[in-house]
């Protein structure tokens, strides 16, 4: 793999950290409606026992989909608390930065070639 490659991917990956902590956010709060409803129609209506296994297994369903955006949550968490602050913003710029210049490098030696100097 390339170092342009090894470089993308972890700026990759910080920014994509941006976007699933936002997502997973979103996602926990409808898991934790969806689970307040599903125990106000518990408390509030009268079901049969099909329709309460029914019940049953949707929030067993809504409980298992709202651990895996938790814990996506936690991760991306600490990513984030790192690269919103200041410091790390400007090296984040920097490895940018660093990026362009590697892949430039990596296209120069791609592309380069040798003409002889003399007609021996």
């Amino acid at each position: 793999m390339k170092r342009s490659e090894i470089i993308s991917q972890f700026l990759n990956m910080l920014q994509d950290a941006k976007t699933e902590h936002a997502g997973s956010q979103e996602r926990l709060k409808e898991y934790n409606n969806a689970t307040q409803d599903i125990l106000h129609d518990f408390e509030l209506n009268e079901h049969t026992l099909e329709e309460k296994m029914a019940l049953t297994e949707e929030i067993i369903e809504v409980r298992r989909e709202r651990r895996i955006d938790k814990n996506t949550f936690e991760v991306t968490e600490k990513i984030k608390t790192y690269i919103d602050r200041q410091d790390i913003a400007v090296a984040i710029k920097w490895f940018g930065k660093m990026l362009g210049d590697v892949r430039k490098v990596e296209k120069y030696h791609k592309n380069r070639s040798y003409h002889k100097k003399t007609t021996l």
